[in-house]
């Protein structure tokens, strides 16, 4: 799959992570980094998923971002607010 073939594939979450990574103190890791190259983004690599199903990455996915995911926690930014992360998954949905 190309990488533009897996951007347009993941648009609904790549729109949310675009969202999220605008909040204050908030890092997003982008798997299309870890998952694409100039050949293209790979669902399977030595003949093991990286994904579980469409949208969840298998235990090998995610091992295939750690590094990415081990960069984000030094000098961590405090987590954001349950509300902000609710508005920004769900724009549309009045709050309670």
């Amino acid at each position: 799959m190309t990488r533009a073939e897996f951007i347009e594939d993941k648009a609904t979450i790549l729109d949310i992570f675009e969202r999220m990574a605008a909040l204050p103190r908030v890092r997003v890791v982008y798997p299309d980094k870890g998952l694409c190259d100039a050949q293209g983004c790979r669902y399977v690599e030595n003949n093991v998923p990286l994904y579980s199903d469409d949208h969840h990455l298998s235990p090998a996915g995610v091992a295939k971002l750690t590094g990415m995911f081990a960069t984000m926690f030094v000098d961590a930014p405090p987590r954001a607010s349950s509300a902000a992360l609710t508005a920004i998954a769900a724009p549309n949905q009045k709050s309670d």
